[in-house]
């Protein structure tokens, strides 16, 4: 698995790490409505789902100011705007018009290190022949 952003190939990319090195979330925005005479709100979707992307990425510096100076001077440097890509197999899913919500070092050992961050855009799920969208995929539920 790998991110990569369009607008800045080296700014927040990277093979994702493990396990939990990605994590996607998805939140709504609701609005309550008071019914008449009943006695709990009615919530109703405002159709304003918003995706967002968390995903980690380790780095190893040559050196120990090498990765001070990294650490010091990537945050700022980080596309506030970008398209992310997310390359998985021989598919790419897009977060597109993402905003970056946070950026965080979550890890510092030696010259390892370790950057957490969040993104918040409108996914694009892959194209699959049969013009299916992604969904469903190789999981099932029952």
């Amino acid at each position: 698995m790998y991110v990569s952003s369009m607008s800045n190939p080296s700014g927040c990319g990277g093979p994702v790490v493990g396990e939990s090195g990605f994590l996607p979330s998805l939140s709504v925005a609701t609005q309550p409505e008071e019914l008449i005479q009943g006695p709990y709100k009615l919530d109703l979707p405002r159709g304003n789902a918003q995706v967002s992307w968390t995903f980690t990425v380790n780095r190893t510096a040559t050196t120990q100011d090498a990765m001070l100076a990294f650490l010091a001077d990537h945050p700022p440097l980080v596309p506030q705007v970008a398209t992310l890509s997310l390359y998985v197999a021989s598919t790419v899913r897009y977060l597109k018009n993402a905003v970056l919500g946070s950026i965080q070092c979550v890890k510092q050992r030696g010259t390892d290190f370790s950057f957490t961050y969040t993104y918040r855009g409108s996914y694009v799920p892959p194209s699959v022949s049969g013009g299916s969208t992604g969904t469903g995929g190789p999981f099932t539920t029952s």
